[in-house]
């Protein structure tokens, strides 16, 4: 499931995985080739059929299909203020799994740090766009709120002080030495949050879903009636993300178009493949509106949405 739906996050889930089962039979002494046999019962079948499965998602990964992992997307982006004041603590539960012998951790820990320096330092390079190097890295911020937490368990009531002191140290020395200026001053997307914004991803998501418009009552309306009058045929929707999510989820229909242009429109309409479209308000709508009433009858019609039974 992991190489199907995506392979970029398999090197650090199984090389951890790997070396975490390594050292947990390594301490109960077993034998090289019972360690062997273990290693190849958990990771031979995913790893051969998952290849298999995935390999076109390996290749939209390479730098030869449209950039790779350094084209850029729409991501949440800061690369500090969620992060640098789990350190200390986070280190204080690192070293109790050490104590502890929790090999999973310490294994996740290392290979999502090793992966994260190799991303950096080729984002650094521009060969990784902040897109690709932030999806890995926030993989590392769930590892360190994990091992925040651990730390925090072993805390006694005199060390909290101490414990609150140097939770405001790492801000501190990211701030003299002037590092978030160094890191923008190569690419501003890695620094849209200073490191003082403490806790900014809670106001962001916040600000997001209390500024994101909920589905309308015509827009619902739509939906029940692809449901309810025209559900004996193929259907596809035109509109922003939110109104396609929605569409493909209540309706149980499979496509829609979010992005491209009318040309994408047309080669959909004309490709004999759907019997209606649901349009919904958004750009590529209006752009196309004109096309689009005139490939059929309009047999739906309100404030948000229209159906085009799309003629033969």
């Amino acid at each position: 499931a992991l190489m199907v739906c995506y392979t970029y996050f398999v090197p650090v889930v199984f090389l951890s995985l790997f070396f975490a089962i390594f050292a947990k039979r390594f301490a109960q002494k077993e034998k090289i080739f019972a360690m062997a046999f273990e290693e190849l019962r958990v990771f031979l079948i995913p790893s051969v059929f998952g290849l298999y499965f995935s390999f076109g998602n390996l290749g939209e990964l390479s730098s030869k299909s449209d950039g790779g992992i350094a084209t850029d997307g729409g991501c949440y982006a800061d690369l500090f203020s969620n992060f640098l004041w789990l350190v200390p603590i986070a280190l204080l539960g690192l070293f109790i799994c050490f104590k502890k012998k929790k090999p999973i951790l310490i294994s996740m820990t290392f290979f999502n740090l090793l992966f994260t320096g190799i991303l950096f330092y080729f984002a650094m390079q521009k060969k990784v766009s902040p897109y690709y190097y932030f999806k890995e890295y926030s993989l590392l911020w769930l590892l360190a709120f994990l091992l925040f937490f651990v730390g925090t368990l072993s805390l006694t009531k005199e060390s909290v002080v101490v414990a609150v002191a140097l939770l405001l140290l790492p801000i501190g020395c990211f701030e003299i030495s002037k590092m978030e200026g160094r890191i923008s001053g190569v690419n501003e997307r890695f620094v849209n949050v200073p490191a003082g914004a403490f806790c900014n991803i809670y106001l962001f998501n916040y600000d997001f879903y209390r500024l994101t418009i909920p589905m309308l009552d015509t827009t619902q309306e739509c939906f029940g009636v692809v449901n309810s009058q025209y559900s004996d045929g193929e259907c596809f929707a035109i509109g922003d993300e939110a109104s396609a999510a929605w569409f493909e989820a209540v309706t149980g229909e499979e496509d829609s178009i979010v992005y491209g242009d009318a040309e994408d429109v047309k080669r959909k309409v004309e490709s004999g493949n759907y019997d209606y479209v649901c349009v919904f308000s958004s750009e590529l709508a209006n752009e196309s509106e004109e096309y689009l009433k005139g490939v059929g009858n309009v047999v739906f019609l309100n404030d948000t949405a229209y159906i085009v039974e799309i003629a033969k």
